[in-house]
């Protein structure tokens, strides 16, 4: 399932030109590899390869540095060369980039999200690499915040089942006090839904959303040096499939009848469904990630 997951992700990637497919494919190979090596954080890889290590040597390369000794050189210089081209400097990046990695170092098993405030902010960290990817509008960083923040607030509810099993809830606190839910009754709810469970998840997927995406549009400008609006990849291909997808986790969601059991059957079977052979060819780089 998680390479499904990952093709389900980037899946827009595909619908690109060639030409423009390779940024975008080496910003989520990079993306994709700083999570595997946190949730391997604990066993070093690849001839004691870890995280740690990982993070310093992409940090080194969002600083204008040659990294060639690293098994993932080729892949850090694409990068190098893109930002070089693009004009980007390391404060365009490195702070997002790093705000990111303390975020998945941050959430493990066993964390606890007291509230409302803390989650926003767990999931902004956590959306933060939105900020690093190709043609990302310089002039809409309060937006891209937003956009980050949506895509990591669907990943999880998608992901809430499978998330409980592993020890993880970011359920805040204050949000289960609130719907009179005990977090010891989670593992529970999510098989065997009451009226309370379903209410938790209803705020989740219409007031919180409405919230997020009030923040998404941007506003109309004249500046020239950084219009404000989103580049075509982003305005035609990224913003569009995220929307089907977040589409797709509420209605299956609804459909189930908030059972994530059967969500999770259901909307994992219509999306490999939904991917074609050729699409899935394109994205093969994703099956063959090693750390």
């Amino acid at each position: 399932r998680t390479q499904l997951k990952d093709m389900c992700n980037t899946i827009f990637i595909t619908e690109f030109p060639e030409n423009e497919a390779k940024d975008w494919v080496s910003s989520s190979r990079l993306v994709r590899l700083a999570d595997l090596h946190s949730e391997r954080n604990t066993t070093p890889h690849i001839d004691g390869y870890d995280f740690q290590r990982f993070r310093f040597e992409s940090m080194e390369t969002m600083q204008g540095k040659d990294v060639t000794s690293s098994p993932y050189s080729e892949l850090f210089q694409s990068l190098k060369q893109r930002w070089e081209k693009d004009g980007l400097r390391s404060e365009d990046v490195l702070p997002w980039w790093d705000t990111y990695l303390t975020a998945l170092e941050k959430y493990k098993p066993g964390i606890t999200i007291p509230d409302m405030s803390a989650y926003e902010k767990a999931i902004q960290g956590l959306g933060s690499f939105f900020h690093i990817l190709p043609d990302a509008p310089r002039g809409l960083r309060p937006q891209i915040t937003a956009l980050g923040m949506l895509d990591q607030h669907f990943n999880n509810l998608r992901d809430l089942k499978e998330d409980l099993e592993h020890g993880i809830s970011y359920i805040p606190l204050s949000l289960l006090q609130e719907f009179r839910i005990k977090p010891e009754e989670m593992p529970k709810l999510v098989t065997a839904p009451d009226r309370r469970f379903t209410e938790l998840i209803q705020y989740f997927l219409a007031p919180f959303v409405i919230y997020v995406k009030s923040k998404i549009e941007p506003a109309p400008s004249n500046n020239q040096t950084h219009p404000n609006d989103y580049p075509p990849s982003w305005r035609n291909f990224l913003i569009p499939h995220n929307e089907k997808r977040y589409n797709g986790v509420t209605d299956t969601v609804v459909a189930s009848g908030y059972n994530f059991e059967v969500f999770e059957k259901e909307y994992w079977k219509r999306v490999n469904q939904e991917i074609t052979p050729e699409q899935r060819a394109k994205l093969s780089y994703l099956t063959t990630l090693k750390v």
